[in-house]
């Protein structure tokens, strides 16, 4: 008898254990759900108010911004969605170091959703922007992948150009399909012009048009891009000793910026002192991330 009395109440004991565990596991989660959930409604609103009312770009920027920082907190990420909640449920669920990464989800949900919506849309929501550098490279001393990453940066930045920029780069050990982003988006000329439909397409062997205007929309009427990278997105065989060399004793590849096929990124193998050609100085191609 006083074994039959014993399993209720045993039972009863791990239920009282479980159940707040449980509880509070699961209003943190759902919390979090609808912080995500919260961000994309807010982002989606902004471009809806945009295409009602027609906002300036900065009303939409400002806009947007506003969304985002009831999510990760703007200047004070103690007062993000997430931390409010793990504030509330200490130690029961995410943790707001999840919170940059889960944004970026978003954004990109987003995004797609939008342009899903917009097909026409040829804005820098749903493009990614490429030029060749108004800038050129007597050699191939770029001073390194980095370097030509920032000379990328520095130059679409000083244009007004929006985002993040890498140079179509590669070395023999890192090759710019693995440094880049490989957007769903097409890339266009920063006129408009499409390039590629998205990644897959601009690495299937030709583009749409060729990469000739620079970050300024200036028509470049040919000029020699250093790439050491094939049309696959992968590392060529030369690069100027990890673009570190002037001398006429290394060779890097590069391409063409009046082409569309193959030559496009990979024309050929050249001097790394630019004296081939009469020494014409090498652009970069630069690519919004």
């Amino acid at each position: 008898m006083f074994r039959i009395a014993l399993v209720p109440f045993v039972a009863i004991l791990l239920t009282l254990d479980v159940t707040p565990t449980h509880a509070q596991l699961s209003l943190c989660a759902a919390g979090k759900d609808k912080c995500v959930s919260q961000e994309a409604a807010a982002i989606l609103k902004c471009y809806g108010k945009n295409d009602k009312t027609g906002l300036q770009p900065a009303d939409l920027a400002t806009c947007i911004q506003k969304a985002k920082a009831k999510f990760d907190g703007g200047a004070d990420p103690t007062k993000s969605c997430f931390a409010k909640l793990e504030a509330k449920y200490p130690g029961e669920c995410l943790t707001t170091s999840d919170t940059t990464s889960l944004e970026s989800t978003v954004d990109t949900f987003v995004a797609d959703a939008y342009c899903k919506l917009h097909p026409t849309d040829q804005s820098a929501t749903c493009s990614k922007l490429v030029f060749i550098t108004s800038t050129t490279y007597a050699t191939g001393n770029l001073n390194g992948l980095a370097a030509a990453d920032a000379a990328c940066q520095t130059q679409a930045s000083a244009a007004g150009l929006p985002g993040v920029y890498k140079a179509w780069l590669s070395t023999t050990t890192t090759s710019a399909a693995s440094r880049l982003t490989h957007s769903t988006h097409p890339y266009r000329l920063v006129d408009g012009t499409q390039v590629a439909s998205d990644w897959t397409d601009l690495t299937d062997g030709t583009i749409a048009a060729p990469i000739d205007k620079t970050e300024l929309g200036a028509t470049v009427a040919m000029e020699f891009v250093w790439t050491d990278t094939n049309t696959d997105g992968s590392a060529a065989a030369y690069d100027c000793l990890g673009w570190m060399s002037s001398s006429a004793s290394n060779l890097a590849g590069a391409g063409d910026s009046t082409n569309t096929n193959q030559m496009w990124t990979n024309r050929g193998v050249y001097y790394c002192d630019g004296s081939l050609f009469g020494s014409t100085p090498r652009a970069l191609y630069c690519f919004q991330q």
